[in-house]
């Protein structure tokens, strides 16, 4: 079985839209039907996909927008503020908790 260039597949599309069976088509190309269905789904998606702005598209932001706020001076040690040695200290603890969990 050769690859169907990508060339190909707006006539396959053409084909089948005329009403050409996909075993017919996939016979012609020398492939399964499955491989042509594939083509019309992709062919599908990039057509449409031609119509819209890829999502993929970069888009131009700034940098300092990019960046997360920083917590001022005042509002460290405010509920919701850690620092690592308390993080540390309940991951020692949860651990501790699995492991006697484990012990029958």
């Amino acid at each position: 079985m050769a690859k169907i260039p990508q060339g190909e597949w707006s006539a396959i599309a053409e084909r089948y839209s005329r009403g050409e069976p996909i075993s017919s088509i996939a016979r012609h190309y020398g492939c399964t039907a499955p491989a042509i269905h594939y083509i019309l789904k992709r062919h599908k998606e990039r057509s449409a996909g031609a119509n819209q702005p890829s999502a993929f598209s970069p888009t131009p932001t700034k940098p300092e927008l990019a960046q997360p706020d920083r917590i001022s001076d005042s509002a460290k040690g405010e509920k919701g503020t850690h620092d690592a040695s308390d993080i540390a200290a309940k991951g020692a603890s949860r651990a501790k908790e699995r492991v006697s969990l484990l012990r029958f």
